[in-house]
């Protein structure tokens, strides 16, 4: 009887503890999980660099980053991978840390990677040159500074090329300076107190953004890597100019 009250009272005790420590699933809670998506395998089939989103709540932002992880799930005792995990064999971790970073695009020879990044306050297209060995950046370099921001860049088959698009003032084309012609054309929009908007043809409003005279084109920047960190930008140019 006496250790059957002495059970009942442990219980007791224990409940309480076990309520706090459990709790329904709460909007907190889903903000705090990390957004795990668009995987890309590199070109030895040896890794997996993907996006990872952090929100945080208080200041109310969403900011990317670039992790890998090994195929095998698991990497060799003497790589980075497996140091910087504590002594656990799950090695996915944080690829560029000081530097946010999203849609991480293999080079085709596998020894480098594109992906964007707002480093800088605005997107751009940024290279990282990559140690295959290690499973680890070694310098990382920005490969567009264009006003109009970057976006969804492509590698082209020979890696001599990288492919983006930004959203550009059709206006500018032709221009002896388009970059200073479209960054005139921001900053008279930013200043202008005039905020009314005119449209007379489609496509106005994307989703729930508006194009606001601007258009979406594809660029093209040629690119020569020779010797990190002797990286160099040939020219940018644009392959659908005008109105479209």
């Amino acid at each position: 009887m006496r250790r059957l009250c002495l059970s009942l009272f442990v219980l007791a005790l224990t409940l309480p503890a076990l309520a706090q420590a459990k709790h329904p699933f709460t909007f907190d809670d889903m903000m705090k999980l990390k957004r795990v998506g668009d995987p890309q395998v590199s070109p030895d089939g040896k890794w997996v660099i993907f996006s990872v989103v952090d929100v945080d709540l208080e200041a109310n932002t969403k900011t990317p980053h670039i992790w890998i992880v090994p195929v095998s799930g698991e990497a060799d005792a003497s790589s980075a991978a497996v140091r910087s995990s504590a002594g656990s064999k799950s090695a996915e971790r944080i690829l560029i840390p000081d530097q946010d970073g999203d849609r991480p695009r293999w080079a085709p020879d596998g020894k480098r990677f594109a992906f964007l990044s707002n480093k800088e306050g605005v997107s751009q297209v940024w290279i990282a040159d990559f140690d295959g060995a290690e499973g680890s950046v070694t310098g990382t370099y920005k490969l567009t500074s264009i006003p109009t921001e970057a976006g969804g860049e492509l590698w082209s088959p020979d890696g001599k090329n990288i492919l983006f698009t930004s959203d550009v003032y059709p206006e500018c084309n032709g221009q002896t300076n388009e970059i200073a012609c479209n960054a005139q054309k921001i900053e008279e929009h930013e200043k202008s107190k005039v905020k009314a908007l005119v449209f007379d043809h489609l496509l106005y409003r994307h989703w729930n953004a508006y194009k606001e005279g601007k258009r979406s084109h594809i660029f093209v920047a040629a690119i020569d890597i020779p010797v990190p960190p002797h990286f160099q930008v040939i020219n940018i140019r644009d392959l659908t100019p005008g109105r479209l």
